[in-house]
């Protein structure tokens, strides 16, 4: 039997996590999730953590550290036009606005509090929000934007304190989704960007002096997820691709960008044909003596219309007969520790995704990030690797291929830059949860009614 919680010293807080899950192909999204949950073990090896997540089902995922092993459950929810199921995150929202309206006291709130997802918010000590790194912002869409920051809301109705962890904040073109943002950050106990860009953004355009919190810059959690350890299968596809190889040079492509968005009509106003690109970019690269890639999806799922690994077969499709030979996949599937396994025995890299750029950098890998939004420069900007972002909506082909063969010679010194920067930057990411007790605290003390106004 579990001990009460006022008398288990080990268990001092629990976390919930917001817009985190390992129920997606996007091993960007899974990064950030594994990060997150590392950086709160890493603060307190006992915590109890959980997912808030879209899902029809509560499961638990076994959360494999250094420390052992640790149950994550997941408290689903819905987003969904059925109004009457009782975890539907809209319906949800009402009913703890109702709740915070009548000012229930807190012996009423335990009698009546029968939802499942809202008894386990209200157990939670803060709730965090990871937010997929860069959805918090109408970039996709007031759809996908909702998706976010309704739990975000659901929580602040609920009393919980709300930390913002390290992410992209913003833009914000759409009026609505401004106030919903300004309404959500300025309730936060603490914010955090993963770009000084974002963090002044806050600071000057959404956050007010009067609203006691101020945002913060952090390293992107993706730098301290741990690779998976080697396999027989791990070892025979490298000493494949590593015979005859002086230079190996790991290539994301993106399912989204080969697709033209979520839209499919240049979503993102690239200025040149992204597959067309990425097939020069490799070409480039092999007419070298020694040069082999190798192509690393970091969205997977065949049927997925975003996939990477359809991004990869379509630029292997049009290279030329030779090259192919010198062109290979690794072993699929994989998660976000084991593509970070097969990224560390690259020499370079190019990425198209994100956090495919972060496994690379957080391994002393050079890596170039192929652009299509202001997050690469301001995650890259934080390390002074601003040079290495290749903005696809406005430089063209003939500059991007400059550039990245300009890289390409400078990998050596590049590495030796990583491999000095690297250990502050995941000791920051690291300590990220150092102060959670006393954002707990900081919350209680400076209540704000949480009633939908700005």
């Amino acid at each position: 039997m579990r001990k009460p919680r006022d008398k288990d010293p080990h268990h001092d807080y629990d976390v919930c996590l917001l817009g985190a899950t390992f129920a997606t192909n996007n091993l960007g999204v899974n990064a950030l999730t594994d990060g997150a949950i590392s950086c709160i073990l890493h603060h307190n090896p006992h915590a109890r953590i959980c997912l808030l997540d879209y899902a029809r089902e509560p499961v638990t995922y076994t959360y494999r550290w250094r420390g052992g092993k640790t149950e994550i459950p997941v408290i689903p929810v819905r987003f969904s036009k059925s109004l009457f199921l009782e975890n539907n995150i809209a319906t949800l929202i009402l009913k703890a606005l109702l709740g915070r309206i009548s000012n229930l006291t807190r012996r009423e709130k335990s009698k009546r509090n029968d939802n499942f997802v809202l008894a386990r918010l209200q157990k939670s000590r803060i709730a965090a929000a990871v937010s997929g790194g860069d959805s918090f912002s109408d970039i996709y869409g007031i759809r996908r934007f909702l998706y976010v920051a309704m739990p975000q809301i659901l929580v602040l109705l609920t009393g919980r304190p709300l930390v913002i962890l390290p992410q992209t904040i913003g833009p914000f073109t759409n009026p609505f989704c401004r106030l919903a943002a300004q309404w959500i950050l300025r309730r936060a106990a603490v914010v955090y960007a993963r770009d000084h860009e974002g963090v002044r953004y806050c600071n000057e355009r959404i956050l007010r002096k009067t609203d006691g919190v101020k945002a913060e810059f952090c390293y992107d959690m993706g730098f301290v997820v741990e690779k998976e350890r080697e396999t027989k299968e791990y070892r025979r596809f490298v000493e494949k691709m590593r015979n005859g190889c002086e230079a190996l040079v790991g290539v994301n492509m993106s399912g989204l960008l080969h697709i033209g968005g979520y839209n499919r009509r240049n979503m993102f106003g690239l200025k040149s044909d992204y597959t067309g690109l990425m097939i020069e970019i490799t070409e480039s690269l092999l007419v070298r003596d020694g040069v082999k890639v190798m192509l690393v999806p970091h969205v997977l799922g065949a049927d997925n219309p975003e996939s990477d690994i359809v991004a990869c077969n379509a630029l292997v499709a049009r290279l030329g007969e030779r090259r192919k030979s010198d062109v290979l996949m690794p072993p699929l599937p994989y998660d976000q520790r084991g593509v970070k396994r097969y990224i560390a025995k690259c020499d370079f890299f190019i990425g198209s995704r994100m956090h495919a750029c972060i496994a690379a950098l957080s391994q002393n890998v050079p890596a170039v990030g192929i652009a299509y939004s202001d997050k690469f420069a301001g995650v890259m900007g934080s390390l002074n690797l601003g040079p290495l972002v290749m903005d696809i909506r406005s430089a063209p082909p003939s500059s991007i291929i400059e550039s990245i063969n300009d890289a390409f010679e400078l990998r050596g010194e590049l590495r030796a830059r990583l491999k000095m920067q690297m250990p502050n930057v995941k000791n920051m990411v690291l300590t990220l949860f150092k102060d959670l007790a006393s954002a707990d605290k900081k919350e209680s003390a400076r209540y704000k009614p949480a009633y939908p106004f700005p």
